[in-house]
């Protein structure tokens, strides 16, 4: 029983509801794009690995699409426009192109081919959008209808589809029969998605399990105040919010939806966010779900707080407990933070050969770690389609070599969630569970913000608004569904996400209208005028930067602390906790990277708990990132220079700690230029480069990124999309506005 580890990996697939109801359109594409995308190729890979075995989660309202998008009723904005004659659209809907038309992967879905670079290098630029469209002829906006289309199939149509390999080698000089081509085969592979998954479960190659129809967060449905059960000082909407009968309806509707696509009645349940509490818990016992499953960070506090300390051996969390509650029991799984982290977040930016290489050591050398004579059970729990757009070829070498190397090994077996539990059962009992998500242990992602509170006080408004409307406003059977399917799209949990300052893409608006749209359609359901607060986002600033520009020169202090709180006021700044918009891990290495300039220096830095892992304060930091950080920032122009910055955690002195270094990548190569003197690193990371060194000199345009690494290769880049552009003006340009001359450091 014990001379195996056991491995269950669950990939969440869920998007939002981008459909208003009471139009009928879907206002964003990406359901139909992640379904020729993920969701096609995920499925597959699974099937062609003889032996492999995984658990998918589906949101019911993410099947609703689907089916949608597959009987030809789902049209969205993209697509329409998509259809569109280049010589018969107007301004604003070829404007549309240019600012929609790239919401793609920079690396991956778009440097690749020549002519989607090409048309993205046109429009990119600071000049107006008036300006850029001028650069655009007919033929270059077909090209652009087709690209953005074609280049969102996944690794697997682009490489085994006669048509579209043949409109890939085709390159450019697209026609409108090449797009209706395109758009057949969308059709045609969402199609085949939800048979794909059936015969994967009939088949036993994967478990199928659910989440509440419209992916909520159940804890805060069933009560907002339970918020300030793990986040004590977490400010609460002035209207609370307590509706477990609708967390009850998501949880009922989303079993019964399931077992009418898929023909059996799910096991399982995702809860969405893997958050969790006590009273959403009870809902899905009663409901007769069998096992559900949250964050290791969960299991952890609820330990704690039933006495555990045991924490030197990590048994405790690779086993399934039982849930006592007060009419049965609740299976819980516990989803590995790190492991399933390095997936979502790290592999991409390896060798797929060291990915797997150093997934498969991971999980032999815990299995070393943990006694024999009785099993024990790695969970590993992602989102299923964000992280694979960071992969080479959409993950298919990554995931194909993952599952080959698991199913070989004998000391490793792939199993589903429901499978382990028919051989080994549980062993140990929770008699309560901390409340949080699987994002800090909390619900901070989507209340106690000013707009995450605010559009919780909206829909509590509108919740009892529909109530009333309900009972005294006469209506048909039709527009009352229409009135509930409403309002229980506006409780789910993407719109919390975008709002405030802890997520944020170039989409935010889009998102709000989407929300207050949902909450409108409530009321119109019944001839009634929605309440005028509707019509003003719900967001103060509407959407957030994450990058400042620069706007003037600086002379800061070269010493790695913030020695006073102007020296980088008038630098730029980039946001690094936003770079990946569409999941949140719980830590980052460093949060913010600054960049500003004078007429001699480019000045960068980093700030961040990263800076402890370079100085080797951190242990758990060298455990978790490697015994040798690297930080590479590239600066491109003409050519692409890299400053290296290489830290001995084991030097005392910060001068024989880091060493760091320019050098220019020529031909595949890099040559040194030069060692640069001036940095410092305490708190933040500073560095002082001169421009000439860099061959800035004159008004440039240069871009900038900051690559993470240690000695196994890289962990993180950023922007994690298209490049951070900076102009850097001519000299003696100097716009130092609120700073003088006087007192300023040498950087000799």
């Amino acid at each position: 029983m014990g001379s195996r580890l056991y491995v269950s990996v669950l990939w969440h697939m869920h998007q939002p509801c981008y459909k208003d109801l009471r139009q009928g359109r879907y206002i964003l594409p990406w359901v139909r794009l992640h379904g020729i995308k993920s969701y096609y190729d995920m499925g597959k890979i699974v099937a062609e690995v003889q032996g492999a075995k995984a658990n998918f989660n589906f949101v019911p309202s993410l099947l609703v699409q689907l089916l949608d998008y597959a009987g030809g009723e789902g049209r969205d904005l993209y697509l329409e426009y998509t259809e569109k004659d280049p010589s018969e659209m107007t301004y604003g809907e070829k404007l549309f192109l240019l600012q929609n038309f790239f919401h793609a992967n920079f690396d991956n879905l778009i440097r690749p081919y020549p002519r989607y670079l090409q048309l993205w290098e046109k429009r990119d630029g600071y000049d107006s959008w008036e300006h850029k469209l001028a650069r655009f002829n007919h033929q270059d906006i077909m090209d652009l209808q087709v690209w953005f289309n074609l280049a969102w199939f996944g690794y697997l149509p682009k490489t085994r589809d006669p048509e579209l390999k043949e409109l890939i080698l085709k390159g450019e000089n697209y026609t409108a029969g090449d797009k209706e081509v395109i758009i057949n085969k969308q059709r045609q592979i969402i199609r085949e998605l939800i048979p794909l998954y059936q015969q994967l479960q009939a088949e036993g190659v994967v478990e199928l399990s659910t989440t509440p129809f419209y992916h909520p967060i159940l804890p805060l449905l069933c009560d907002t105040c339970v918020a300030r059960e793990s986040q004590s000082d977490v400010p609460l909407p002035a209207q609370r919010f307590a509706f477990p009968e609708d967390a009850d309806r998501q949880i009922r509707e989303a079993i019964e939806f399931h077992q009418e696509i898929f023909g059996t009645r799910p096991a399982g349940m995702w809860p969405s966010e893997g958050a969790v509490s006590r009273a959403a818990l009870e809902l899905m016992a009663t409901n007769g779900i069998s096992w559900t499953a949250s964050d290791e960070e969960i299991l952890g506090r609820t330990l704690y707080q039933q006495g555990f300390c045991d924490w030197d051996s990590r048994e405790w969390l690779y086993q399934p407990y039982q849930l006592e509650l007060s009419d049965g029991s609740l299976n819980i799984f516990f989803r590995d933070h790190h492991i399933s982290d390095l997936i979502g977040f790290v592999y991409h930016r390896w060798h797929t050969n060291d990915a797997i290489g150093d997934l498969i050591h991971r999980l032999r050398q815990l299995k070393g770690h943990l006694p024999d004579g009785r099993s024990h059970l790695v969970s590993i729990i992602l989102d299923g389609e964000n992280a694979w757009e960071h992969y080479h070829n959409n993950g298919y070498d990554f995931l194909t070599g993952i599952y080959r190397a698991l199913v070989d090994h004998p000391e490793l077996e792939l199993v589903t969630f429901s499978e382990y539990l028919a051989r080994f059962g549980t062993h140990q009992t929770l008699r309560t569970i901390f409340p949080g998500s699987w994002i800090g242990a909390n619900f901070a992602t989507w209340i106690g913000q000013k707009p995450k509170n605010r559009a919780w006080e909206y829909l509590a408004r509108a919740r009892n608004d529909l109530v009333r409307l309900s009972r005294q406003q006469p209506a048909s059977t039709e527009d009352q569904e229409l009135a509930w399917r409403s309002m229980l799209m506006a409780e789910g949990s993407d719109w919390f996400w975008w709002f405030g300052d802890t997520h944020s893409s170039a989409l935010d608006a889009e998102f709000d209208e989407l929300f207050r749209r949902h909450l409108i359609n409530v009321y119109r359901s019944f001839n009634w005028e929605p309440p005028a607060f509707l019509e003003r986002p719900v967001a103060e600033t509407g959407a957030i930067d994450l990058v400042n520009e620069p706007v003037g020169y600086i002379w800061p202090v070269i010493d790695g602390r913030e020695t006073s709180s102007d020296e980088w006021l008038a630098a730029g700044s980039l946001d690094l906790t936003k770079g990946s918009v569409t999941m949140q891990r719980a830590n980052y290495l460093f949060e913010r990277l600054w960049f500003g300039f004078n007429d001699t220096y480019l000045f960068i830095r980093l700030d961040g708990a990263g800076c402890q892992w370079l100085k080797g304060a951190e242990p758990d930091l060298r455990e978790s990132y490697g015994e040798e950080p690297r930080i590479i920032f590239q600066v491109v122009h003409d050519n692409s220079y890299l400053i290296e910055v290489c830290a001995q955690p084991g030097k005392l002195e910060q001068s024989a700690r880091m060493k760091v270094e320019l050098r220019r990548q020529t031909d595949g190569a890099a040559e040194h230029v030069t060692t640069i003197k001036q940095f410092g690193l305490e708190q933040v990371l500073e560095l002082a480069i001169p421009l000439s060194d860099l061959g800035l000199v004159g008004p440039r345009r240069f871009a900038l990124a900051v690559i993470i690494a240690n000695e196994r290769g890289e962990l993180e880049k950023w922007p994690a999309g298209a490049p951070l552009w900076i102009n850097l003006p001519g000299l003696n340009t100097t716009s130092e506005s609120r700073f003088s001359a006087g007192g300023r450091p040498q950087y000799e």
